[in-house]
This record gives structure tokens, sequence and C-alpha cells, in this order.
């Protein structure tokens, strides 16, 4: 009995590939075509070259290197009218040889396509891309949705936090119709805040100066580039430097004074002490950057005693910590 079958020719301008019911069934490579008509036809198994007007076969072309794609997949895409932007294809495995891609518009009236895969939105409505490779392999298909509207895009809602003793992470919410985010930073909250990356995550770690206050924003951006949020909130941090913890020493019966110099950024110190060889626990806090001395007067017997000291900044909600100062033991007799 008859068969229908469905036959696709796409051409990217040096490949002419032949897909039959969606499968690969021929690869031409006209920039291998020589004077004497031979041209270089790739199937499934292996290449072959023939005489395109005997359809001889003249060679066999050893392929025991070749690693063959087994899958194609690509992410939806949503574009404005009149914008642009880039097919996300992916090909399985990684280490195929052969990781030319093919781009075919069911619907080029509504999305465009051009040989490096980039949509064009032509006009509003929905269309499907079908993406080929130069394998057998079934294409895959996209998904396309064209809006002649621009859609606003929500700022993020941002927070900071310490990620080392000299960075910070800031992180944020994903925003419905953004794929990049762009960073900003300043050295106060009304200062003039200065670009200092653009990321497709919704995370960015940065170095920053011991003792000086960092601010953040971020503006979320459509996958187009066209559409910007406003500003998000602006999270600010600071990490004091360590602590200079210069003496402990005895101050009166069973009592012991700690003296420090000042951190620049610091809005207090937390103290902690541990007794013989336990372990270390926060005994006290001092409020404010300005002091820097400290006496323990709390129950102390014979025995030894070691102190550190750690400098802790607090801008708005956010509150970070120094590096360990080294320690210092007294003994009590």
């Amino acid at each position: 009995a008859d068969e229908d079958y469905k036959v696709t020719v796409v051409n990217d301008g040096t490949t002419t590939a032949i897909y039959v019911n969606d499968k690969k069934a021929l690869s031409v490579k006209e920039e291998l075509k020589s004077s004497s008509g031979v041209v270089i036809l790739m199937s499934d198994k292996k290449d072959v070259a023939f005489d395109d007007l005997a359809a001889v076969p003249q060679q066999a072309i050893d392929d025991t290197d070749h690693v063959y794609v087994t899958k194609v997949e690509a992410k939806p895409v949503t574009v404005t009218v009149g914008a642009k932007v880039s097919i996300d294809a992916t090909i399985t495995p990684a280490t195929a040889t052969d990781k030319q891609l093919f781009f075919e518009s069911a619907n080029p009236e509504v999305a465009a396509v051009d040989a490096n895969g980039v949509v064009t939105g032509v006009k509003s409505g929905t269309a499907t891309i079908k993406v080929y490779s130069a394998e057998a392999v079934e294409p895959a298909v996209v998904s396309v949705v064209v809006s002649d509207k621009t859609e606003a895009v929500a700022a993020p809602v941002i927070k900071v936090a310490k990620a080392g003793s000299k960075k910070v992470k800031v992180s944020w919410s994903a925003v419905k119709g953004a794929t990049s985010f762009e960073v900003y930073t300043a050295g106060s909250a009304k200062g003039a805040f200065k670009k200092v990356a653009t990321v497709k995550t919704t995370t960015y770690t940065v170095n920053v100066t011991n003792g000086k206050v960092a601010y953040f924003k971020v503006i979320a951006v459509s996958a187009d580039g066209k559409v910007k949020s406003v500003f998000s909130n602006t999270a600010g941090i600071c990490i004091p430097a360590k602590v200079n913890f210069t003496k402990a020493s005895l101050a009166g019966k069973k009592k012991v004074k700690l003296t420090w110099k000042k951190v620049a950024g610091a809005t207090g110190y937390k103290i902690y002490r541990k007794v013989g060889k336990g372990k270390f626990k926060a005994i006290a806090t001092v409020k404010g950057a300005k002091k820097v001395t400290f006496t323990d007067k709390k129950s102390l017997k014979k025995g030894t005693y070691t102190y550190k000291i750690v400098a802790y900044a607090t801008i708005g909600k956010v509150t970070a910590t120094s590096a360990d100062s080294k320690s210092r033991k007294v003994k009590i007799k």
C-alpha cells in the first residue's frame, strides 16, 4: 500500500539536511563538493562519498571515534514584537562530535528564526520552532509566544549576608519575565550606585573592604533586554576588621580586665571566654564602637581563663561579625 511521508529540507547556507518524518535521512555538506561532482553524504551509521550523477558509493569513511547525538532539547521562548531572543538548546551527550543545529519555524509570519537560532517576534501570536541536529534524532520542538504588549517586570527583593571574612553574598527573589539581573553598589544608602555585574542567577558574591559599609540594589531585566524593573530595596552590610586584642590581665581579686583597639565600622564587641580546656562561650556584649575595655567579674575561681573578642556591625537589620581576634590567657591562683 502507498504510504505518506513528511519530507523536510533544512539548509543553513553550507549544509543541507533532509528529514523524513522528522528523522534525519541525509545531510549534504556543499562546501565539500569537488569539481568532479563528488559530494559527501552522511548517514546515521557512517559517512559515505557518492558520485552525484551515478549515485555509486566511492569511499567509506571510518567513524570509529564519532560520538553521535542522542537527544536535542530546547526551552520555550517568549519575545515581544520586533525583539530578538536566542533559543537555549542543548545537545546530549555534551561530547557529541557534530554539534551543528538547524532551525525551522513552522510559523515564520509570527516568529522568524535565523541560522544561529535567534528568534525575531514578527506579530503577536504563538509559533513552534523545530531544532534539528545534524544526526538522526528527533528534533526539539520550541513553543514560542510573541506579545505585542511590553509587560512590566517587577523589582526583586534582595538581602545581604556575610559569606567570608571579606565576602558578601547578595541574594534576591526570582522575578517573572526576567532572565538576568543587574547588581549595583554604593558606599552610602543615598549615594551614587554603580553597576558592578550582570548575572543570570539570583545570587551574587563580591569582595568587600573590612570596616566599610557596602550598599546594594538589583534591577531585573526581561529576556529581550528591553524591559527593566525599578531598583529593588536597598540592603547594606559592614564586615568589621579583626579586633586587635592588646591585653588581658588581673584587675584585683578574681577579676580580669580586657583591652583592645577600636575597630573601624564596628557598632560593638562580643566577648568570649573558655575555662581550662573547655569550649569558648559568649559572656558579654559591649555596645558602642568607642568602648574598648571590659572587666570580667563572673565568679572567677582558681584556674586558667582564655579570652577572645569579635567585633560586630549592624546596618539596618543585618549584623555581620569580624574574624576572631587572637586569644589571650589569664591564670588565677
